[in-house]
């Protein structure tokens, strides 16, 4: 497998991208259209400092993140960094992070890590890698059932939606085949999955349409 990580050009993370090299990467920056690394592997991360965080817990963007992560990729992860949430500057109240922690698992299901500093970060990127090229190697039970898992997380994802239950989010998978198709279908085809009526079919279209330029917006304002 590479060694090679792929980062997004408005990554800032200088001392994060140093000891990836010292640990032997090969780093090359480009235009990720989501997440901030691209492992070997396929593993996507969104790195984010514990402000950012909260920032983005505030404005509604880590939602949009983690629903274009959910969608676009099939390894997501997001790594908070810094040396815990007690030591925040954002007015947020502790309960809100949490809340937010806990829809990154049940809803949207990205897994979190934490790191301490960008340094620790590196530790953790350089895990991934490792722990990847291991599960490439000697495929497990994981591995085996990776289409059901696969599966089930489209599902928790339509069922996000307003107005979409396990039925319906079951239904739409069957008809569409996956998300993507399910974005690029008209409002007219959407309504040809029974029980599912105009304004739900209007609204799942703008949600899985959202313009990208505003996730852009939002990284390149770290």
């Amino acid at each position: 497998m590479s060694l090679t990580i792929e980062i997004d050009d408005r990554e800032r993370a200088e001392i994060l991208r140093e000891a990836l090299q010292s640990l032997g990467f090969e780093i090359v920056a480009r235009r990720l259209s989501v997440g901030d690394y691209l492992l070997p592997g396929g593993t996507v991360v969104e790195r984010k400092t514990i402000d950012d965080f909260c920032l983005s817990v505030i404005d509604g963007r880590l939602f949009t993140q983690a629903r274009s992560l959910s969608i676009k990729t099939e390894r997501p992860l997001i790594l908070i960094e810094g040396p815990g949430f007690n030591n925040r500057s954002v007015q947020i109240s502790i309960e809100a992070v949490k809340g937010a922690l806990i829809t990154l698992a049940q809803t949207f299901r990205v897994p979190v890590l934490r790191s301490r500093d960008e340094q620790d970060s590196a530790w953790h990127i350089k895990q991934l890698v490792l722990q990847q090229e291991l599960m490439g190697t000697h495929p497990g039970p994981v591995s085996k059932s990776r289409g059901r898992i696969t599966s089930r997380r489209k599902e928790q994802i339509l069922r996000a939606f307003p107005g979409i239950g396990p039925s319906m989010a079951k239904k739409l998978l069957d008809g569409f085949g996956s998300i993507a198709n399910i974005a690029s279908a008209s409002p007219d085809e959407l309504r040809k999955i029974q029980g599912l009526g105009p304004k739900t079919a209007r609204k799942i279209i703008n949600i899985l349409r959202e313009k990208q330029a505003e996730y852009k917006t939002a990284r390149e304002s770290r």
